[in-house]
């Protein structure tokens, strides 16, 4: 694999036509086509209006209406190789002041023919079919584009969505424990406190140690059973602050089950919980910093993540470490060392790993993740801490949230966010799949950030003044 590659660059067909200057250069373009097609054909100078209207449209319609992708850059173009210029314009949004200027100046350019040419029946013809032919294919119902394979994919989507959740619901019926039974004489479950397609966790007490505990479950005739590859993840991960303790494991009746840590709520429950579904610079610095040493620590046990995001973070109930950042969920885990401590091989087209709205363009691209790829779903957790949300958000199609990645690559990002964050990027880009990320610069730039900012390490956090925070 090539460096540099994790991620596709940046798409400039989306935006150099709305940069400063991108309408004046196109008229002066067209101006500049006009002189060299009255100092070339040597013709009456009604026929070189008309011969510049027709070429304009000619070439307008070829390039923005027929040729895809950017052929004439050398770049990772991603998903906008199956666009045209058109759709590729503004990311696909319709009706934008771009589109419009584009629509506008042939109508423009007509009206001035017609005029040039004192309104010569012949010339107003050619003019005419010239401009229909340039302006048609500019119709929504002509092209597609991000909205439109939305509007396509909706009854798709509505059908995934109500299969999901008569999946939940199926298991939810399936309680694999009970309330006030005592699994191996020891701990007794108290309550559910989650369920999904891992399966349930529970609350319970600890008879021996008189504390809470958190039982994890998992059905024997799971279809993508993940509990033994988090125990044996955890016991690797046991020695790092920012693992979650590790009781025990084994086999209940028809299930199997994982005892650990009970957490307080996860940091992505924290964030929702503001006002503004952010946190603080303040706050969210310093957490990126115990990430980056949590996700270091993690992969130097041999083991890749996969599945980084907020949700699989929590706080320690802890009083004394209440605010040291616990790394959760190894269900996706995978060892990228052998027993020997060599890197494995990287492996080709292996199917979609990690949760859409944070994973790399490279799980997007069904390759093999290595270190730099929880790094990169990082990023995408930090700019949803410090900015609210992140621009596929809310879209549940894979394609197009790798299309909307694409187009809102990492450099744009990097705009509404601290800029030592295009340091974090810089690294990442240069990074291969078998390359071991630079974790100490990267911490670096965030304390960088801290000093610049006036953050200081011992500042409350945002969660702390938040009900139940301890």
């Amino acid at each position: 694999m090539n460096v540099g590659q994790a991620h596709s660059e940046c798409n400039p067909n989306s935006s150099w036509l709305s940069d400063r200057g991108g309408w004046a250069a196109y008229t002066a373009g067209v101006m500049v086509l006009h002189l060299l097609l009255r100092v070339v054909l040597c013709t009456p100078w009604q026929f070189v209006w008309t011969a510049t209207n027709v070429i304009h449209n000619l070439l307008m319609y070829v390039i923005m209406h027929m040729v895809k992708g950017a052929p004439w850059l050398n770049m990772d173009q991603g998903e906008s190789r199956r666009l045209t210029y058109w759709e590729q314009i503004d990311s696909g949004a319709q009706f934008t002041d771009t589109k419009k200027f584009l629509t506008i100046f042939p109508i423009g350019l007509f009206l001035i023919t017609n005029h040039a040419t004192n309104y010569s029946l012949v010339h107003f013809l050619i003019n005419l079919v010239s401009l229909i032919f340039v302006l048609v294919p500019k119709m929504p119902q002509f092209h597609k584009g991000p909205s439109d394979v939305r509007t396509m994919r909706a009854a798709l989507v509505s059908q995934q969505l109500k299969y999901e959740t008569m999946k939940r619901r199926s298991s939810r019926q399936q309680e694999l424990a009970r309330v006030g039974e005592v699994i191996r004489d020891r701990w007794e479950v108290v309550e559910a406190i989650g369920n999904g397609g891992f399966g349930q966790v529970y609350r319970a007490v600890d008879k021996k140690r008189n504390m809470n505990v958190a039982i994890k479950m998992e059905s024997k005739q799971s279809k993508k059973p993940c509990l033994k590859m988090e125990v044996l993840v955890i016991q690797a991960f046991e020695a790092s602050r920012h693992c979650p303790r590790f009781y025990g494991s084994g086999e209940w009746n028809n299930a199997l089950y994982m005892v650990m840590q009970l957490l307080g709520p996860s940091i992505g429950q924290r964030r929702r919980q503001m006002a503004e579904k952010k946190f603080s610079l303040s706050t969210s610095l310093r957490a990126t910093v115990q990430m980056i040493d949590a996700i270091q620590e993690f992969h130097d046990c041999g083991f890749v993540h996969r599945d980084i995001k907020l949700s699989n973070m929590a706080l320690s109930c802890n009083l004394e470490n209440r605010n040291i950042v616990i790394l959760l969920d190894f269900g996706l885990a995978r060892r990228y060392v052998d027993t020997e401590g060599y890197m494995r091989p990287e492996r080709d087209e292996i199917g979609f790993r990690g949760t859409l709205r944070y994973a790399s363009l490279t799980a997007h691209q069904m390759q093999d993740l290595g270190r730099r790829d929880d790094l990169w779903s990082l990023f995408y957790v930090c700019t949803e801490m410090i900015v609210g949300n992140l621009p596929w958000g809310k879209v549940r199609d894979r394609s197009e949230v790798r299309h909307l990645k694409e187009q809102h690559c990492p450099e744009l990002l990097c705009g509404q966010l601290p800029f030592e964050f295009r340091l974090f990027v810089n690294h990442l880009n240069k990074l291969s799949f078998a390359d071991r990320p630079d974790y100490a610069l990267l911490i670096s730039s965030m304390h960088n950030a801290m000093l610049r900012l006036n953050v200081a390490i011992n500042d409350p956090y945002d969660w702390e003044s938040m009900p139940n925070s301890q």
